[in-house]
């Protein structure tokens, strides 16, 4: 502020004073900035009017209206009178600069303060060698020439600093330290991240889009975190942690912990996600549509493949999947697993859709292998629109849980189709589809699954084919050609009612090599083919129309896999292993007589016996028609030990009798019969002691031997001597009047846990036999039997509830038929009883 009011009062007493006494002194000395005018002394410039007014006309008169004083040279209005400026007083750190007071400026290094009060550079200064002019300090600075090799100048340190090449093999140079670090020794497929060695997962993690909270498990009411789809080449990057199990629930129990992801896709996307574990557990994840119906899509990560985990996904619709991530360990067991380290980082990407495969399946079908979906993306356009088609998938592990996945066109989705499983076993039933061509005659195919267990090679066949319909009476015929030892499979599918008649024709003589009755699904399979040209013949006698058949003859050639030397009688036990722990197709020939000595399905790791009939080498074939692998085939031989022998009859007998074999030893013993000089068993099985035994179907007169084998190959084979055979008889019950109802319980008549009937008419007859199950636990059953034990049929299935079960057949004149009514299943006898209607109905 300016302070001259005080000063003015002041210097205007002055002047009063002086101009006095100078007159009186006879002079005028006026000072610095005032003029005589007069005699006197004023202001210079001045008029001579006192403050706020003005000269005019020769008069001072007031300023009025705005009017401005106007002083002279050297001087400056202040507060409406003229002052000079020397005597204008502004305060600390301003200057007085064109009347008025302003703050004073400080010049920087090499600068000045002009008159003007604004700095001006000094006059700039000449470089030397090295060195250059910085405008803005007006000062030399060194060049990069001055520094040292492998150093530059730095302007923020004011000085040279190392480069990177002054860094010594081993270290780093930081740029921002200026300073060389020792490398990291990291291990092959490591990175360095801040100087640190760490896995390429932990840099991963370390650069994640996605990081997945403590609070995204749904099943705890947490919200999935959002996980957008990377680009082809440019994955999203997603990491998170699954804790150490907890109450989520409040219930007592610990619960697995989680993390859901949720991801937006579109139907047609090609998918890829991997997730790798950096904890404890190997990882496993799982994708499902965001619905969680019971129809909704859903896929798992394989099992027991390591500590990495990749699957592709072709998105079927539209919509919203969730993504879940936990140790594997947590989906496979009840007891939940986790830590505060199981640290996980994945990936999820769209890649570029692959184009399908075109495979020409009416040509053959496609052998594939479960894994990535790209290698498993058919196509085909062989079958017109609107034409009938079924799909079949086979030959695959129990290790894989298979899905089908159709298209009508790229864009179009049909849906998915799953395996028919048995709810009581779990056993595989078919996996067929039965379809129709869309207009676009376009049929793309995924072969996708839902698990899989391992890292075996998991294998399968796709076939396609066109299905037909078959007039009542119409045959279909498929021939074929078959090698030497060839076998056949022949299978049969349709919709309609079954079973229908299916043969296997020789063309060269049209001789009937084999033949069958057949329903939906059922094989006719034959083994050891000569070589020629056959026909599969298959006829449709149910009276009516069926559709959807199918007919298809599968060859394949006789696989050697091992021989065992046997002699008459001998036990001949064989066993396999196989990778897909599958029965196999076996048939055993002896070698010199090309006799089949034995041929069925042979169960996984279980040994199958049968009884050579003749002595000499006998080979084992198997018919590999099911693709199966990793085959180890076992045999082993058991002997006979002669136990005793009877003479039927036993006493004067003029009717068949049924003979109790039965035993004195204190252990079980596995027992078997045969006639004299004969080489077929007549019958045979376990016998647990005197209270129990097998029930020979004798002849009138014969000799028989029993011996005793040691199936288990334990080694404590009974001698003769300990063993007491007995051979109680008794006489079949006779059957004469037909037209009554057999009640009776399936031990009555001698004790074995079997009823046996005899039947010897007249004149040849056919009936229909039913039994009805009427109380107790055992399972009802029926068979036919001429004498010496040969069965002739037998009911079509065992009944445990109270149930019928019926049978035709042909008793034939003057012919000795025995009924056999028992406990049965298969091989195996069952303890327990049951009452039973038997009834006989002519037709």
């Amino acid at each position: 502020m300016q302070k001259v009011g005080s000063l003015v009062i002041l210097l205007f007493g002055l002047l009063v004073a002086g101009t006095l006494f100078l007159s009186a002194c006879g002079g005028t000395d006026c000072g610095e900035g005032t003029v005589e005018e007069d005699g006197e002394c004023v202001l210079e410039g001045d008029t001579g009017c006192p403050a706020g007014t003005v000269e005019e006309d020769g008069e001072c008169v007031p300023v009025e209206n705005g009017g401005e004083l106007e002083c002279g040279s050297g001087t400056f209005e202040v507060d409406g009178e003229c002052v000079p400026e020397q005597e204008i007083d502004c305060d600390a750190g301003e200057v007085f600069k064109d009347g008025q007071c302003v703050d004073e400026v400080e010049c920087g290094p090499n600068t000045q303060l002009d008159e003007n009060n604004m700095c001006i550079a000094d006059e700039a200064v000449e470089c030397g060698d090295n060195t250059e002019l910085d405008p803005n300090e007006n000062e030399c600075i060194p060049t990069d020439e001055v520094c040292g090799d492998n150093t530059a100048f730095s302007g923020d340190e004011g000085t040279c600093v190392p480069t990177e090449t002054v860094c010594a093999e081993g270290t780093y140079y930081n740029g921002e330290e200026g300073l060389c670090y020792p490398e990291a020794q990291c291990q092959p497929g490591d990175a360095v991240l801040d100087g640190y060695c760490v896995s390429e997962a932990e840099e991963m993690a370390a650069n994640a889009d996605v990081v997945a909270g403590d609070d995204t498990n749904l099943l705890f009411d947490g919200v999935p975190a959002d996980l957008p789809v990377g680009g082809d080449g440019d994955p999203t990057i997603f990491t998170g942690t699954i804790d150490a199990p907890d109450d989520l629930d409040g219930d007592g129990e610990l619960n697995q912990q989680m993390n859901v992801f949720e991801i937006e896709a579109e139907a047609g996307d090609w998918i890829e996600i991997s997730v790798r574990s950096m904890g404890h557990f190997d990882p496993a994840f799982q994708l499902l549509g965001a619905d969680l119906t019971e129809d909704s899509y859903n896929r798992l990560s394989s099992f027991g493949t390591g500590s990495m985990k990749v699957r592709q996904f072709l998105i079927p619709e539209s919509r919203s999947y969730y993504l879940l991530v936990q140790p594997e360990l947590g989906f496979l067991q009840e007891a939940p697993v986790g830590a505060a380290d199981w640290d996980y980082v994945g990936t999820v990407e769209e890649l570029e859709r692959p184009t399908a495969m075109n495979h020409e399946f009416e040509d053959e079908d496609f052998d594939g292998e479960f894994g990535a979906l790209d290698e498993n993306f058919l196509m085909t356009d062989e079958f017109s629109a609107e034409t009938t088609i079924a799909i079949d998938l086979d030959g695959f592990s129990v290790d894989v849980d298979p899905i089908l996945q159709l298209w009508s066109s790229e864009d179009d989705y049909i849906g998915e189709f799953f395996p028919t499983y048995d709810d009581f076993s779990g056993e595989l039933i078919e996996f067929s589809i039965d379809e129709i061509v869309a207009d676009s005659g376009e049929l793309y195919v995924v072969v996708d699954w839902f698990i899989s267990f391992g890292s075996a090679t998991l294998d399968y066949t796709l076939s396609i084919e066109e299905t037909v319909e078959v007039e009542d009476g119409e045959e279909v015929i498929e021939p074929f050609t078959a090698n030497e030892d060839d076998g056949i499979r022949v299978t049969v599918d349709f919709v309609g009612d079954g079973p229908m008649d299916v043969a296997i024709i020789d063309d060269a003589d049209d001789s009937v090599v084999d033949e069958g009755s057949l329903g939906a699904g059922g094989e006719l399979i034959y083994l050891g083919l000569d070589g020629g040209d056959y026909s599969a013949v298959f006829e449709n006698n149910s009276g009516e129309e069926i559709t959807n058949f199918q007919l298809e003859v599968d060859v394949t050639a006789a696989i050697d896999i091992g021989g065992i030397e046997a002699d008459s009688l001998d036990v001949i036990l064989l066993g396999q292993v196989n990778d897909q722990e599958s029965e196999i197709y076996l048939s055993a020939v002896h070698d010199d007589s090309g006799d089949v000595a034995y041929q069925a399905l042979m169960p996984h790791n279980t040994f199958i016996g049968f009884y050579a009939e003749q002595s000499g080498d006998h080979t084992a074939y198997h018919y590999n028609f099911d693709g199966i692998t990793g085959l180890q085939f076992f045999e082993e031989l058991r002997e006979p030990v002669e136990l005793d022998t009877f003479t039927v009859p036993d006493s004067p007998q003029t009717e068949p009798r049924i003979y109790e074999v039965s035993h004195d030893h204190p252990e079980p013993l596995y027992l078997a019969v045969v006639q004299a000089n004969e080489t077929e068993i007549l019958i045979e099985g376990e016998v647990s002691d005197e209270d129990d035994g097998l029930a020979l179907i004798a002849p009138l007169d014969a000799d028989y031997t029993v011996s005793y084998y040691d199936l288990e190959g334990e080694g404590n084979v009974p001698d003769a001597s300990e063993v007491e055979i007995s051979t109680d008889s008794f006489e079949p019950e006779p059957i004469t009047d037909f037209s009554e109802t057999i009640e009776g319980t399936s031990d009555e008549l001698i004790g074995n846990r079997h009823d046996y009937y005899l039947v010897n008419l007249s004149d040849t007859t056919t009936y229909d036999v039913s039994l009805e199950k009427t109380g107790g636990e055992g399972r009802a059953r029926f068979a036919f039997y001429t004498l010496a034990h040969d069965q002739l049929a037998m009911s079509e299935e065992a009944i445990d509830e109270d149930d019928v079960v019926s049978e035709e057949f042909e008793f034939v004149a003057g012919v000795n038929i025995i009924v056999r009514v028992g406990n049965y299943y298969g091989d195996v006898f069952f303890d327990p009883l049951f009452d039973y209607e038997l009834s006989f109905e002519e037709l």
